[in-house]
């Protein structure tokens, strides 16, 4: 099987060499957990680039910052991943039952797809420790 580009975080393969993707939804993926997680101006030629979510971790859990983060995901996606189209967004917070015993915890729950593959995915990012 082809491979499409090198698996993040660069690690040695049993095959020898680095991992690699090996199909065009899993590199997708990779991309759009690259973009949630990378902060604007750490990326070297395109200071734009990225949603930077570890911003958004010590603000207050309010509707308001959801919907900031929320639409920064949408402007940034269109941006850089237009071939991605985003079907839902669900943050959760520390008000969220599952969050209970510890503040400054966010989820994001990401559905998009893929036309081109004809491909429904989710991305979960967490900083709650005990899910990932």
């Amino acid at each position: 099987m082809a491979k499409i580009s090198p698996k993040l975080p660069l690690a040695l393969s049993s095959e020898g060499g680095y991992g690699s993707t090996r199909t065009i939804g899993e590199a997708v993926q990779q991309n759009l957990k690259n973009l949630v997680l990378t902060v604007p101006g750490e990326r070297v030629m395109d200071p734009d680039f990225g949603v930077g979510l570890y911003k958004y971790l010590f603000l207050n859990s309010t509707p308001a910052v959801h919907e900031s983060l929320k639409s920064k995901i949408v402007t940034q996606t269109a941006k850089y991943l237009p071939f991605v189209n985003l079907q839902l967004i669900e943050i959760g917070g520390p008000d969220d039952d599952h969050f209970t015993t510890t503040s400054n915890l966010m989820s994001i729950k990401i559905v998009y797809s893929v036309e081109s593959i004809d491909e429904v995915n989710i991305l979960t990012l967490s900083t709650d420790p005990s899910t990932n």
